[in-house]
């Protein structure tokens, strides 16, 4: 099953699909125990949730999803399914903005000569870096102290 928390303009692309709207009604509502509920009231970004049910055509969906220019979407686990809705959103607003800023920083520290950040370039590509690392790289480069 699809759950779609998409406002109405914003569904076009996706009316072919299978899904089941949801909006601010479900925010505290287990993913396990999500049911249709759309009253058209929003306060966060646009997000999909993909049950196992709907995994088996998935390039496809994404590919409708990236056309529609939604970019945070989930997938069923079994962790997230016992998640109210509005965690599993905050989770993937983390993620999404953790994956944003590490590849700002790359486009970035490849377009900066010298050796620190070249080396910097490569600890984002080769490690799992955290949050404060990202930062502490983008306040490096903001304040031109790479040699």
């Amino acid at each position: 099953m699809l759950f779609g928390y998409v406002r109405k303009e914003d569904r076009t692309l996706l009316l072919d699909l299978d899904f089941q709207w949801i909006d601010d009604h479900s925010l505290f509502v287990k993913m396990k125990d999500l049911d249709s509920n759309d009253t058209n009231l929003y306060s966060h970004k646009n997000f999909v949730y993909i049950t196992k049910e709907s995994e088996h055509d998935l390039d496809r969906l994404f590919r409708i999803l990236k056309e529609a220019k939604i970019e945070k979407v989930a997938v069923e686990t079994d962790s997230n399914r016992n998640w109210t809705l509005k965690k599993l959103m905050d989770e993937i607003e983390k993620e999404h903005e953790y994956l944003m800023l590490r590849k700002e920083l790359m486009e970035k520290l490849k377009g900066i000569p010298g050796k620190e950040a070249k080396l910097l370039l490569n600890e984002l590509l080769t490690k799992d870096v955290s949050m404060h690392r990202l930062k502490q790289i983008q306040f490096k480069i903001k304040k031109e102290d790479l040699k």
